[in-house]
């Protein structure tokens, strides 16, 4: 866990790897909860819901696939229900 300073005038710096867990960039906001514990939870407010952040969560590398057909999605709707799917 990493351990951050808080600067004189109350600023903190996230590290890139806490930046990149968050989801968000310099300039983006941040929500915090005060938990009953005394520590803090940090939730990033950063465009999460987009198509690219969908694409690219697992290891922030885009994946671009050609479009799949109904008869496509049919035979992998299939397959997963009947459990002969393998993950990538």
């Amino acid at each position: 866990m990493p351990t951050l300073i808080v600067a004189a005038d109350g600023k903190v710096t996230l590290t890139p790897e806490l930046m990149l867990h968050l989801g968000i960039e310099a300039g983006s906001s941040l929500s915090a909860e005060t938990l009953p514990d005394g520590s803090v939870k940090l939730r990033g407010n950063g465009p999460d819901a987009t198509l690219e952040a969908f694409f690219t969560a697992r290891d922030n590398t885009p994946r671009h696939a050609p479009p799949l057909g109904i008869d496509d999605i049919n035979h992998l709707t299939s397959a997963g229900w009947a459990g002969r799917l393998k993950e990538d």
